[in-house]
């Protein structure tokens, strides 16, 4: 199985908003966060395409997501997750006295996950209060 390192990078999307507004439990908000997108480069090297599950790892935390190829334009090497419970499972809980975490920049790696499930929304926060 190819491992890759990346850069995580997480935000807001238009998508995850418009499905907050529907509830977060809704399938439009779980199907905005429980994505990842990815250069599409990245992903021929992973040997991914499209929908397909992958593992993300870094040093606070494990989630599987689905890939999507980033309509964004090329940006080998990052990978971005919408903030939400699915992304909270890959920050750090220590805000260094801001009171927030460091979102942006942290070291993940990211392999094919076939065989995985996607875990529900519901699933992620009883992980998360463990």
């Amino acid at each position: 199985m190819i491992k890759m390192k990346f850069k995580l990078i997480t935000g807001r999307t238009i998508k995850q908003g418009e499905g907050k507004d529907k509830g977060k439990f809704s399938d439009e908000y779980t199907n905005e966060v429980s994505s990842c997108d990815m250069d599409r480069e990245d992903m021929e090297q992973l040997k991914i395409k499209e929908g397909d599950l992958v593992r993300i790892k870094s040093e606070f935390g494990t989630v599987v997501l689905k890939a999507r190829e980033s309509k964004q334009g090329p940006h080998k090497g990052m990978v971005f997750v919408p903030y939400g419970p699915y992304c909270n499972m890959l920050l750090p809980s220590e805000t260094n006295d801001s009171g927030m975490p460091s979102l942006k920049g942290i070291e993940v790696e990211v392999e094919a996950a076939p065989g995985e499930k996607l875990k529900s929304i519901k699933e992620v926060l009883e992980a998360l209060t463990e």
